[in-house]
């Protein structure tokens, strides 16, 4: 017996590399906290940058979040009129 499960909603891949931006961009931070101070550019305009990147992403995680659940909550399953029990007998009302 397959069991056949929907795709997922597109907007869960789109909050998984979001998240995983998130974190990276935390170890940056870290690292960049605990480096030898060094001028350089790009780390000038990463710390300058970093609360606002920070707040991108949160944003990002949370539209797609709150989007993939919105979209899957559309979509009803398939047999949802028939409601069965643990042992598949149709319920007594």
């Amino acid at each position: 017996m397959t069991d056949v499960r929907p795709p997922l909603h597109p907007l869960y891949r789109v909050t998984v590399a979001a998240g995983s931006l998130f974190i990276l961009t935390i170890l940056l931070l870290i690292a960049s906290a605990l480096a030898p101070s060094t001028p350089s550019l790009a780390r000038a305009l990463f710390d300058e940058y970093a609360g606002m990147i920070l707040a991108l992403e949160v944003l990002v995680i949370m539209v797609a979040s709150f989007g993939a659940m919105a979209g899957d909550r559309e979509t009803p399953p398939a047999d949802s009129s028939r409601r069965d029990d643990d042992q598949g007998r149709p319920q007594a009302d």
